[in-house]
Parts: structure tokens; C-alpha cells; sequence
């Protein structure tokens, strides 16, 4: 897991990738979920926290993505198959 970490945070490309999706995604949700208020001037400390959490979380779940995608398969499970039942 470490390696795929390391791999994801040398990959530029990758994170590149990611930071379009925070973008992207970020955008579309804070136009969605705070727009209103933002459109209104109606701006505090927490609102800018919460916009800036809108874009943090794509790009974290985008890198997660990646690094998944980057570890090497599970080994198959090694329960006993149950046949079903009657």
C-alpha cells in the first residue's frame, strides 16, 4: 500500500488528473449546494471552510481511486463455498 502511495504522489499526470476532477466536481457542487448563499454575498469563515472542503474531498477520493487501482489483486478468498440453501 505505501509503494502505491508513493507511486501516486511521483505520478504528475495522475495527480493532474486528479486536480481536474476536485475542479470539476468541486465547482459543480458548490455551485449546487452553496450558490445561493455565495451569489448573495453571503460569505462567513465557515462557508469559505466548507467550499474549501467541496474541492479537498474529490481530489482525496480521486488519489484514493488511483492508488486502489495501482495495488496488486486480493488473493481469492479462501472460505469454503456454502451451497444454497433449499
Amino acid at each position: 500500500m505505501a509503494a502505491a502511495c508513493r507511486e501516486q504522489l511521483r505520478d504528475r499526470r495522475a495527480l493532474r488528473r486528479a486536480a481536474v476532477v476536485a475542479l470539476v466536481v468541486g465547482a459543480v457542487l458548490s455551485l449546487v449546494n452553496q450558490g445561493g448563499r455565495v451569489l448573495h454575498g453571503d460569505v462567513d469563515p465557515v462557508l469559505g471552510v466548507r467550499l474549501g472542503l467541496t474541492f479537498i474531498v474529490p481530489f482525496v477520493v480521486a488519489n484514493v481511486g488511483a492508488i486502489t487501482a495501482r495495488l496488486p489483486p486480493a488473493p481469492p478468498s479462501r472460505r469454503p463455498r456454502v451451497p444454497p440453501g433449499p
